[in-house]
């Protein structure tokens, strides 16, 4: 009996200690669940004139556009350091996404269309739904890379073929307008921008295209900076909606309600 006794004891003992590590687990889930912030919305502005995209922001519209300043991609929801800021507009052709990025170094080396960008510097835009989205990103250099991205059925982390993905080639036009130099990296730079107008048509069989007043479409903003300091290489990332961690979390994307105005 001691002995049938003694093993009751440490197996209860044993699914109490279990117990109490998965409420733990479940309450660290939770707590960094709750760090992040809310999901934010956008509202975005028709435009009333014409954009030249050419990476100046010097038009009416641009100056009259909300700005958001992209937060650090973790759950502490701090401004990403550099500073990174994003405007957007809209007409019935296309969605104007537009970053100024702030930049002491300013890298890049990649020339061609749909190079693994995200490895170096970069802006990213992902923008359609939660199942289904499209990912256009541009580096300091002006290089597209553009994909689509369809996780219909699957649960957890997603998976996909980046080479399959980026079979596409949708009508994006870019430019960037660089404060420095890209190729040199014992100077000090100041920053770059990057305008983009992304066609509609590249959202065609994700949601009805073009937009209407006061349709949603979710939407994040990303940024990744690489810089040399010291000799030593320094990495952030940055999100307007932060996901805690990978970038292809659309559960955290944000909302863009698309808005004729007054």
């Amino acid at each position: 009996m001691k002995v049938n006794t003694g093993i009751s004891l440490l197996l209860w003992a044993a699914i109490a200690a279990a117990a109490t590590v998965l409420e733990d687990a479940r309450a660290e889930s939770a707590t960094r669940a709750s760090a992040l912030p809310s999901v934010p919305t956008y509202v975005c502005q028709k435009l009333t004139g014409d954009i030249q995209i050419d990476g100046r922001l010097d038009e009416a519209d641009w100056k009259q556009a909300e700005e958001v300043r992209l937060l650090d991609n973790s759950a502490k929801g701090a401004p990403m350091r550099p500073k990174t800021t994003a405007k957007m507009l809209w007409n019935d052709e296309h969605l104007f996404v537009a970053f100024i990025a702030e930049d002491f170094d300013i890298h890049a080396t990649m020339k061609e269309r749909d190079q693994y960008l995200w490895t170096e510097e970069v802006v990213e835009v992902f923008v359609g739904r939660t199942d289904i989205y499209v990912e256009i990103e541009v580096n300091p250099l002006n290089t597209l890379f553009d994909g689509r991205i369809d996780l219909s059925g699957q649960k957890g982390r997603p998976k996909f073929d980046v080479d399959a993905i980026a079979k596409v080639d949708f009508d994006i036009k870019h430019d960037t307008v660089v404060q420095g130099t890209v190729e040199n990296r014992k100077d000090r730079d100041v920053q770059w921008v990057v305008e983009l107008a992304i066609s509609h048509a590249a959202l065609k069989g994700i949601h009805p295209v073009p937009p209407k007043d006061g349709d949603v479409w979710r939407i994040n903003l990303y940024r990744i900076d690489r810089s040399l300091e010291k000799g030593k290489m320094t990495a952030s990332a940055g999100a307007w909606s932060p996901t805690g961690g990978w970038f292809h979390n659309p559960s955290r994307f944000g909302k863009i309600v698309f808005s004729r105005g007054k």
